[in-house]
Order: C-alpha cells, then structure tokens, then sequence
C-alpha cells in the first residue's frame, strides 16, 4: 500500500527530471529542497509536505544537506488524492498516521488510516512556497532572469525589451499564465527564493540586500505580509 525510503542528500545536489508510476508524499525532516516541475517550483522545507500525483514529471535541487522520507502509495484508485502537486505544513497528524501505517501490519486498520491519510492531503491549505512560470518563452526568460537575479534593479519595460516585449504584454502574459501581476509575481518569488537563506540562518540585513529590497524594514514587512510571520518567526517555526 505505502513505501517509505528514507533520503539523504548533499548540499547542491540535483536529481534528474524523472516521474513516478505512483504518487509521491515528500517528507523533508532536515534541509530546505527546491522541487519543481516545468511550469511550477516550490521550496520544501521542514515542517512541510509536498504530494506529486503519479506521473508528475519533476526534479529536485537541495538547498543544503537534506534528509527524510518519501512515501510512495502504490494505488491511489480508491483514495481522494490530490490530482497536481500540492505543498502543505505537516502539522502533527499526518506524521502521526504515517508513523502508525508504518508500523502496523494489520489490512484493515492501514485501509481506514490511509483513506483518512489522503483526506488530510486533498483538505490541506497550500502553502504560498511556490512560484509559477509563464509558459510564453520570452515571459519565462524574464522569469528565469528575475529568479537568478533577485537584486536586480530593471523595470518591468526594461526586462521586457530584452526580450523583444512592451512592458504592458510582459504584464498580460504574467497575469493570464501565473494569475499575477508583474509585481506581484516578482515580489513573491524574491520572497519565496529567500527562505532558504532565511532558514541557513543568515543575516536578515543581509537577505534583504541580497533579494533587491531597499531595507531590512521593507523585507520584514512583505516577508511577514506573505508568509504571516517574520523571517525571525519562521525560522523558529521550522
């Protein structure tokens, strides 16, 4: 019904694009993973769970050294599982049933434990640690240059003209294929791209920097706006 693999990574190591024949329950227990697809890419931290249906083409790159668990249910037919991938804080309670389904052999009671598994899955709220990319190639190029270049200082009509764009088609082609704004999109990738530096333990003074924000107030308050907390809160919380 369910196999558990324990994983251990080194830092900056990266798996190759590969799917699997069955979904996959993510389970980082230490380390921050950056997972992604070829529309989508999501922090995985710990204190986080990310499901991938059966047949989601993905790759993984950690952040630093990780270690965990990855669930793989062999058969989802009869289960309510989520049909795209899905990012989601742990909690308590879903630890605790895949502690008990792991080690409890009797059919019936791991039957009833995993439909209620895969219930918690489908009704938990998704994690804003993701970002979204534009399928337009010239929209996904200022994507890619904008999440390897978080302090940059172009405009939206200077990112657009490199790619041969007006800054109100970049805009149109951000918000039909992200459902954001320009701006919106830009602030919550900077944002979400922080947390592993957040995480690392590293200087807010210096994050903020690092991510193109003009202060550390100015980080703190879009960070807490986004996430719900401070970067200092989160990091506890993790």
């Amino acid at each position: 019904m369910l196999i558990f693999r324990d994983f251990k990574y080194e830092k900056q190591q990266c798996t190759d694009w590969h799917q699997h024949s069955c979904g996959q329950l993510y389970y980082p227990l230490t380390g921050t993973m950056m997972t992604e697809t070829h529309t989508e890419k999501w922090l995985v931290t710990p204190g986080t769970m990310a499901w991938f249906p059966s047949g989601t083409v993905h790759r993984s790159t950690s952040g630093s050294q990780v270690s965990g668990i990855n669930i793989y249910f062999q058969t989802t037919d009869k289960l309510c599982c989520p049909e795209i991938p899905h990012l989601f804080r742990a909690g308590t309670f879903i630890p605790g049933i895949l502690e008990r389904l792991r080690d409890n052999s009797n059919q019936q009671y791991c039957q009833l434990a995993l439909a209620l598994l895969a219930h918690e899955i489908t009704a938990a709220p998704p994690l804003p640690h993701h970002i979204v990319l534009p399928e337009d190639r010239r929209a996904r190029a200022v994507a890619m240059f904008i999440i390897a270049h978080p302090d940059s200082c172009l405009t939206r009509t200077e990112l657009a003209e490199q790619q041969g764009l007006s800054g109100r088609t970049l805009s149109r082609l951000f918000r039909q294929q992200t459902g954001l704004s320009f701006s919106q999109w830009r602030q919550q990738t900077k944002l979400v791209s922080s947390l592993e530096a957040v995480l690392a333990g590293n200087r807010i003074e210096g994050i903020a920097e690092n991510f193109g924000y003009a202060n550390t107030s100015a980080y703190i308050a879009a960070f807490r706006q986004h996430f719900g907390r401070t970067p200092a809160k989160f990091r506890q919380s993790a």
